[in-house]
């Protein structure tokens, strides 16, 4: 195979692996959002290690609406200066540690 098309190939497949690490970017933010389904249903019965009204479910479910409204001003700011892959990479262990905290 001539140069040339190894050079190709390994381009797109560059492109592909770069596509396919955004797009767990975003599946990870979809699954902080869809954990709250059942974990609400854990801690609003009546023998859970953390018992929660309907309102404090609601505040709950408010509060990371409330983090989208404000983190995109500082993460603009920080890309700007830090640039999109260090941040992109830099959320991998965030999101770890949030998980860990979480579970």
């Amino acid at each position: 195979m001539p140069l040339r098309y190894q050079v190709l190939e390994q381009g797109v497949f560059r492109q592909i692996k770069t596509a396919f690490t955004a797009c767990l970017i975003v599946v990870a933010c979809g699954t902080s959002f869809g954990w709250i389904a059942p974990t609400l249903v854990k801690l609003r019965v009546d023998n859970s290690e953390i018992p929660m009204s309907s309102a404090e479910a609601s505040w709950m479910i408010a509060i990371i609406e409330v983090g989208n409204l404000f983190s995109p001003i500082p993460a603009g700011l920080i890309v700007d200066k830090v640039g999109r892959k260090p941040l992109s990479l830099a959320t991998g262990p965030l999101y770890l540690v949030s998980w860990l905290i979480i579970l």
